[in-house]
């Protein structure tokens, strides 16, 4: 779905460190640690560049060189902070009293007397406030929780070769795109009062999580190779994703993600781009909407702890340190971060890195963080040219914060899992999905089909008796017709199979070399039916609007439907709305521009090697694009897609 300053920290000394010989640097440290420390005691934010230290103010006066005015250690009231004013201005100095005023003559004694005791005092105040290291209890999720965030942004895309962008309804291909942006962002968690069904049918309490972005004010510019940059100077983007989370198990039974885009240009007007998404794949483990959640929401976290983790292929490590003082409430910050930097000889030589860091401030009071930080940046580069790069950073400020007044329920056990119970499922029939018993819209049977050309043609009939186990691959219906691919699994990368076009009296085809099939009909035994996956597809009513004729069937003047492997998995889909799989961008990026050509499509999410069985339909309109599928292991309705735009 399927896009998130700097930092921060208090460099407080060890209290037990000795004087410097060099007594301005002694004084300058001193004066230095005071800074600092009183920045944390009194509020500032993790994000905020922490100023150089102005220099000492020394004194003259030993018996008025400090006025500590506070209690320290074990007695002093809690709460008890250090009042520090910043340095007049330099016009202001020469009215004060010696005091106050700089001297050149030092006493190192003197000296080193003020900045041990300030180092003692600071260090008694973090143990008193703090009650030593930070350590938090982070709340679970609550029904009521919401925050809202004010977020900034900025994105840099470059390509040596043209990429295809959809820019919120402009069909582009550029070399380089700048953006930014400011906007707000609001998390939830709320209670449910009605039922939602999974994406097998079944009907299920929930609570639901929501996440809404508005950025209504985007700028920037596009260039493509040869042209000048144009400029993007009104332009907003909205997204609003929602999550339906089964109260039993805590899994994820339904997804829904809405974006809208638009921009305004002065020579081709107005372009906008709607895109709506229903995932129905069951996602177990999920805590929160925010990244890496299931680090924090629940979890005790102590400055110092660190770990590491696996996902998509790439090594996480995750650490805590002091956050700081937000508004009041001790944080602390959990920062998550990936990396890779190598050399790579593929055909040529390449340099290739990226980078990933997530900074979140974390406290007492929600399970939302008070601050959070995203930076991601990648290249690619030859000996002689970039080649692809890409930059993007995404920061949140806290705005407002309301605490839920109920946890939500804990994990009872137990995991939402198929077959649909309204499916039917039968073995497979002359290699193919067996047509099945439900109403139906089709008029031809893929098995009539395969048989017709058999019966026509002898090479199609010589194949299938010397592979036994072929079968088919993919297909599409178009009333009283069917295009479908039929071939077998083998241990080589390539194998022999047939295309073939087949109405209800002519066959053709030819042979040809096709890539090696994923699964074999006995992996998975008994798929869904045609004719019930049909009527699954049809049932969320979200589908239906689009895809059904009068009689509840579906459309064919409207959707195209197909089936085949490695279309629609639990496992291909199980987070269909990711962006970017890190641990196949390398060869993904270096691969595609070799041919000359950047393929975004090569940067998402792989089918899984292990392979799926699906059924699809796809309505195509010049300005619609429509998409559902049905996983037929089990008759898991997985998804539906559509996008409008302006044309």
């Amino acid at each position: 779905m399927p896009l998130v300053g700097s930092l921060w920290s208090s460099g407080k000394q060890d209290t037990d460190e000795q004087p410097q010989d060099d007594a301005e640097a002694e004084a300058t440290a001193a004066e230095g640690e005071v800074d600092e420390e009183a920045e944390a005691l009194a509020g500032a934010g993790p994000d905020k560049e922490a100023d150089e230290p102005p220099e000492a103010e020394l004194l003259e006066d030993k018996a008025n060189a400090l006025d500590l005015g506070a209690t320290t250690g074990e007695d002093a009231p809690p709460g008890e902070e250090l009042e520090l004013a910043p340095p007049p201005p330099e016009e202001e100095r020469a009215g004060l009293p010696p005091l106050l005023a700089r001297t050149e003559k030092l006493n190192m004694r003197v000296v080193g007397a003020v900045g041990i005791v300030i180092l003692l005092l600071l260090t008694a105040l973090a143990v008193m406030i703090l009650g030593g290291p930070p350590e938090l209890q982070i709340p679970p999720e609550r029904y009521g929780d919401y925050a809202l965030y004010d977020v900034t942004g900025d994105l840099e895309l470059y390509s040596l070769e043209p990429v295809p962008v959809s820019l919120m309804g402009l069909e582009l291909e550029i070399n380089q795109l700048s953006l930014e942006w400011i906007g707000t962002v609001e998390a939830g968690v709320q209670e449910e009062a009605t039922l939602f069904d999974d994406g097998y049918g079944t009907g299920h309490t929930v609570f639901q999580r929501y996440l809404k972005q508005d950025l209504n004010d985007v700028t920037g510019s596009y260039a493509s190779e040869g042209s000048p940059p144009s400029q993007i100077s009104s332009a907003s983007l909205s997204s609003n994703q929602q999550q339906y989370v089964d109260e039993a198990t805590l899994e994820i039974i339904r997804e829904e993600i809405e974006t809208y885009g638009q921009v305004d240009e002065s020579a081709t007007g107005l372009h906008w781009l709607r895109q709506e998404m229903v995932s129905w794949v069951p996602r177990s483990g999920e805590q929160g909407l925010l990244p890496h959640a299931s680090l924090y929401v629940g979890r005790n976290l102590a400055a110092g702890e660190s770990g590491s983790f696996v996902s998509q292929g790439v090594m996480f490590s995750w650490e805590v340190s002091e956050g700081g003082t937000i508004d009041g409430h001790e944080t602390v910050k959990l920062s998550v971060t990936a990396s890779k930097n190598s050399e790579i000889t593929f055909i040529q030589h390449f340099q290739y890195q990226y980078s990933y860091r997530l900074d979140l401030w974390l406290s007492e009071q929600s399970a939302f963080p008070l601050r959070f930080s995203f930076d991601f940046n990648s290249d690619l580069k030859s000996p002689r040219n970039t080649l692809f790069s890409v930059e993007l950073h995404y920061d949140g400020d806290l705005d407002q914060l309301s605490h839920g007044f109920h946890a939500v329920p804990s994990l009872s056990g137990g995991s939402i899992s198929g077959p649909a119970p309204a499916g039917d499922f039968e073995p497979w029939v002359s290699g193919a999905p067996a047509f099945g018993n439900s109403s139906s819209s089709l008029d031809y049977s893929l098995q009539d089909a395969i048989q017709l050309a058999r019966d026509q043609l002898p090479e199609v009939e010589n194949y299938l008796r010397l592979h036994e186990d072929a079968f088919v691959t993919h297909a599409a219906y178009r009333p009283g017709a069917w295009n479908l691919t039929l071939a077998h699994q083998a241990d080589s990368g390539k194998v022999t199979g047939w295309e073939l076009a087949v109405n209800t009296t002519n066959a053709s085809g030819e042979e040809l070399q096709l890539d090696n099939p994923l699964l074999e009909p006995a992996d998975l035994p008994q798929p869904l039916t045609l004719s019930s996956a049909e009527a699954l597809l049809m049932a969320p009513p979200e589908i239906a609007a689009w895809a059904t004729d009068a009689d509840g069937l579906v459309d064919h003047a409207m959707v195209n439907l197909s089936l085949g492997q490695n279309l629609a998995s639990r496992e291909n889909l199980d987070s269909p709305l990711g962006i970017l799989e890190l641990g196949q961008l390398e060869q993904a990026v270096i691969s595609s521009l070799l041919e000359g050509e950047l393929d975004f499509s090569a940067l998402t999410g792989q089918v899984d090697a292990s392979g799926g069985y699906g059924y699809f339909i796809v309505q195509e309109q010049p300005q619609a694009q429509r998409t559902a599928a049905v996983q037929a292991e089990d008759g898991l309705v997985v998804f539906m897609l559509q996008q409008t735009n302006s044309g």
